[in-house]
């Protein structure tokens, strides 16, 4: 009878020595892995919860360079400087200029005034061409699709592009809302005045027309044909070009 029962148990024993074996054999790191499978959100998910998320600063934290709303209006804030009266609470001067219009404003933000900062996605693309129809058409860099942007958006952007350019267009909430452009670019110059005989760099310069239209003062020895170098930002000239 011990026997019989002692046989049974060993067979019990040796039916679940392999599960025994199998389930110790199993690490730590391996049993999380498997329980981590599938929560983490996919890129698109990630990108949803991003344009949904809310960033607020004190208006004393007011930066130029940030994207604002300001009245349910989205602003590019130009300038911004702190004042403190010798009466009454201190603030933030800032020049603000409309991402939809152009149109800039000078608005007053107290010390403890919660902004709503707005974060731009942007995306690299590719000036093609312009369509009098249908607007400049750009294409995105990695997926070689193709928006068409008005010159309402573009602005004074227009007169740094040709075809080939790369840029970053800034987006808000999948709204194109305007370019970022390289910081120079060179542009041939197609109209000027002869140059002066002994001109140099230290003279007072003249005017010159680009390929794209933009008039900019050049030095007296440019001459129609060659390429200048000039800011997108203040749209002045920087130099001659290099060949």
């Amino acid at each position: 009878m011990a026997k019989r029962a002692f046989h049974s148990a060993y067979l019990r024993l040796g039916f679940l020595l392999p599960g025994l074996i199998l389930l110790a054999s199993v690490r730590v790191p391996d049993i999380i892995t498997q329980k981590n499978i599938g929560v983490s959100p996919t890129i698109t998910q990630t990108k949803h919860l991003e344009h949904n998320m809310v960033a607020y600063v004190n208006g004393n934290g007011v930066r130029p360079g940030y994207v604002i709303k300001y009245n349910d209006k989205l602003y590019r804030v130009m300038t911004s400087e702190h004042r403190s009266p010798g009466k009454g609470r201190a603030f933030t001067q800032a020049k603000l200029r409309n991402l939809m219009d152009g149109l800039q404003t000078e608005v007053k933000f107290r010390s403890d005034e919660q902004v709503e900062r707005c974060a731009l996605e942007q995306i690299k693309m590719e000036y093609l061409y312009n369509d009098p129809s249908s607007g400049h058409c750009f294409m995105n860099s990695e997926t070689f699709e193709q928006i068409f942007l008005d010159e309402t958006i573009l602005k004074d952007s227009i007169k740094f592009l040709l075809p080939n350019t790369h840029v970053q267009i800034e987006f808000y909430e999948e709204t194109a809302l305007g370019v970022a452009l390289p910081e120079a670019v060179e542009l041939e110059v197609t109209e000027t005045d002869p140059p002066l005989k002994g001109a140099t760099a230290s003279g007072s310069g003249k005017p010159a027309t680009l390929e794209t239209g933009l008039v900019v003062t050049v030095p007296n020895f440019i001459e129609i044909g060659e390429k200048v170098k000039v800011s997108t930002t203040s749209g002045n000239y920087l130099e001659r070009a290099k060949k």
